[in-house]
């Protein structure tokens, strides 16, 4: 069989309503869980330190194979950036 990677397709009015109506019924029975605001606050302060501290394996091998191998400066700056905000 082919790929379908160029297929497109429209939806039309009533396959909205139905998908609008599953996502809604989806979201409306699903438990949610709320955390108080300063569980939230700190959790959001660690995202930073653990992203750091998931890059040290990689920064201990760097160093001792002295390459970056693989290691895109863009991606790295980026997610401590997205942390951060």
């Amino acid at each position: 069989m082919g790929s379908n990677a160029n297929v497109s397709h429209t939806i039309n009015e009533d396959e909205q309503r139905e998908f609008t109506n599953h996502i809604n019924g989806v979201s409306n029975n699903s438990a949610l869980l709320v955390a108080p605001a300063p569980v939230l606050a700190v959790a959001q302060l660690c995202t930073l330190p653990l992203s750091l501290f998931s890059k040290l394996p990689q920064i201990a091998k760097n160093h001792c194979t002295r390459s970056t191998g693989q290691l895109s400066t863009f991606a790295v700056v980026s997610q401590m950036g997205s942390c951060a905000a």
